[in-house]
């Protein structure tokens, strides 16, 4: 509901902008009445055009209770001024699942890519949930439909953390006074996943609750520290019916890594115009702040540690990475693997 009122206040403000003094005499089927200037906003009078009378803005709630929430927002003193400045602004329905739509008649998708079914899972499987979502939508979009947001892309970087990597082992020896757990592994998801499969799984972690450090440098890809872009998704592209290859991007090793390196992690930003970035998990110069999205972490089967001859030159360390959508699943996979061609 909170992006229908963004709709809803930039249709109103287009209007105010247009110094329209006879907004007010508008009659049905969006046209002036006899007399009446019609509306100086080229894109204003194109809306009500295309809608054949006030413009509707449609806000889709999955639950009862997400209605009751946008029910609330609905309702609120400051939606009430904002809805109740013109007697022709814009119309908002608050709507349970999705309703019969025309064919190509939606002219503007906006949308907060969130599900719950993909709460605790790793940042990006919300955006692929919404690119199924988008992609079950398309028949209803009008040519040239706007998307907000409009593409999204996953950045990567390599992480020094040694006790991350050490907890998360598959169990080794007696414990406990010689008691043997060694069955427990069987869980382990070395021990699941695919043994034909180079592409692997990563696992969702708030990386700021863990001691870490980024070991990898800025490449020539992104403007984010530390980072390399492994995808790039624009929503207005159909999605894919078969599982979809990205072409392999490196991960340079800093300088200073002298920690190691025993992981990779991933992230996402969002492009919500042309050229304009933003993401709720990206990391600062040395390591991830508190965020609310989780980071997908793969672990090195591989890794490099402290003290290993290989780290004292770390600049000429590198790691190949490439990744793979598959639709079945909505699942993103990785294979990486060091220059020197073993696995990562």
């Amino acid at each position: 509901p909170l992006l229908a009122f963004v709709a809803l206040a930039s249709l109103a403000g287009s209007r105010r902008r247009s110094g329209l003094r006879g907004s007010l005499a508008m009659g049905t089927g969006g046209r002036p009445k006899s007399g009446a200037p019609g509306p100086r906003s080229k894109r204003l009078r194109t809306l009500l055009r295309m809608s054949g009378r006030r413009p509707v803005v449609l806000s889709f709630e999955n639950t009862a209770e997400d209605l009751e929430v946008a029910r609330d927002i609905a309702t609120a003193p400051s939606a009430a001024r904002l809805t109740g400045r013109l007697p022709h602004a814009p119309c908002l329905h608050l709507l349970q699942g999705t309703p019969a739509l025309a064919p190509g008649s939606v002219g503007a998708l906006l949308s907060e890519p969130y599900a719950r079914a993909c709460e605790g899972q790793v940042c990006d499987a919300q955006l692929w949930q919404h690119w199924a979502q988008v992609e079950a939508l398309r028949w209803t979009l009008a040519s040239g439909a706007s998307l907000v947001p409009r593409a999204f892309r996953m950045r990567a970087c390599l992480i020094a953390c040694h006790e991350l990597w050490r907890r998360r082992q598959p169990i080794s020896g007696l414990v406990c006074g010689g008691v043997d757990v060694a069955a427990i592994n069987r869980l382990h998801p070395d021990a699941s996943a695919n043994a034909g499969d180079a592409f692997r799984e990563r696992f969702p972690c708030s990386l700021w609750q863990v001691v870490h450090t980024i070991a990898s440098r800025a490449g020539s890809g992104g403007s984010s520290a530390d980072a390399d872009v492994l995808c790039v998704v624009d929503f207005a592209t159909p999605m894919p019916r078969i599982r979809r290859c990205f072409p392999p991007v490196v991960l340079k090793a800093a300088k200073e890594a002298t920690q190691g390196i025993q992981a990779l992690v991933t992230w996402t930003e969002v492009e919500v115009a042309e050229g304009r970035w933003i993401s709720s998990s990206a990391p600062s110069e040395c390591d991830f702040r508190p965020a609310p999205d989780l980071q997908g972490v793969m672990l090195a089967r591989n890794p490099f540690f402290p003290g290993d001859p290989r780290c004292r030159g770390g600049e000429h360390l590198a790691v190949i990475a490439s990744g793979r959508f598959d639709p079945r699943d909505g699942c993103f996979r990785i294979r990486a693997c060091w220059d020197a061609g073993h696995e990562f």
